[in-house]
């Protein structure tokens, strides 16, 4: 079955060279209004991908989408004016997942498209058999195909790629005072404020071992998953889960570890996990309830110009 794409934007030649550019191996509607648009959107025949012109109309039609639980998992490109950074940045906050550049160009319409939805029906290939029994969030295994496929797109775009590891403090200690049940609900409560922490449709939140949960941010710099690490702390001191054993606070916290480079061929997802787990152990050496972060960039193995 073909993959369904909606297009929302007032300039009849860009929905007709998008159309175009699109039509052959995907199935595509366009909206002539922000209502249809969002009528579309919120169907039960929801699209897979939606292409927004950057107007104030398209603005609004990403954010509503992003907020609703049916929809913020659908991946939003903009259609922007070239050179126009500020506007880049604006999307990415909406939560846009990537741009598309004028002037329209078939070949690049294509090639932004593509890896959006390869990833998305795969997501949704493992949504149900990889999904973590306690927290009910991926697992393990489907982080590590999910980073798997982000670092391909890496490679491929030549974009950033951020990692997290965040990491409860005193687990361990918790779970031995108050009762293997109380920290079961514990893990629950973090892993769904560490959901609502992200923005994006591809930000993507896994449990990844006993007391640690992963966090996959594509497209994003250092001082950007700073502030998504930092947002989740806050985030979780607010549930203000009591935890008498902890000498940090008499309530649970977390610390959390980052990395962030951009892909190669030439060396693996390894490399970034490590870089992640490097400034994870640095944050509890300091004394826990905090954040740390590794800009791997500069120690990355040489990249050979074949690779470029």
């Amino acid at each position: 079955m073909k993959q369904h794409i909606l297009i929302f934007s007032p300039i009849p030649e860009d929905v007709e060279t998008l159309t175009r550019a699109l039509e052959p191996e995907y199935k595509v509607n366009s909206a002539a209004s922000r209502d249809n648009a969002l009528k579309i959107a919120l169907s039960d025949f929801r699209p897979d991908l939606i292409l927004l012109d950057f107007t104030t109309e398209g603005c609004e039609v990403c954010k509503i989408l992003n907020d609703n639980a049916k929809t913020h998992r659908i991946p939003v490109l903009f259609i922007k004016e070239a050179e126009k950074r500020e506007d880049e940045i604006k999307g990415f906050e909406l939560g846009a997942s990537d741009y598309i550049e004028k002037p329209l160009d078939t070949a690049f319409i294509k090639a932004r498209v593509k890896p959006h939805l390869e990833l998305k029906r795969c997501c949704e290939g493992m949504e149900l058999s990889s999904l973590d029994a306690v927290t009910g969030i991926a697992d393990r295994c489907r982080f590590e195909r999910v980073l798997e496929l982000e670092w391909r797109l890496g490679v491929r775009e030549k974009t950033l790629l951020s990692l997290l590891i965040v990491s409860i403090d005193y687990l361990s200690e918790f779970k031995k005072e108050y009762s293997p049940a109380a920290a079961d609900q514990c893990l629950i409560q973090i892993a769904k404020t560490l959901e609502n922490s992200v923005n994006r449709p591809m930000d993507f939140v896994a449990r990844y071992s006993e007391e640690e949960f992963a966090v996959i941010l594509p497209r994003t710099d250092m001082k950007g998953t700073l502030f998504v690490a930092e947002t989740m702390q806050k985030n979780i001191k607010k549930l203000n889960i009591a935890n008498r054993c902890s000498p940090i606070k008499p309530c649970i916290t977390v610390s959390a570890g980052a990395g962030t480079l951009i892909p190669s061929k030439t060396f693996p997802p390894s490399f970034l996990l490590d870089g992640a787990r490097k400034s994870l152990e640095d944050a509890k050496r300091k004394g826990g309830n905090q954040v740390k972060g590794l800009d791997l960039r500069a120690s990355l193995p040489a990249v050979s110009p074949d690779f470029l």
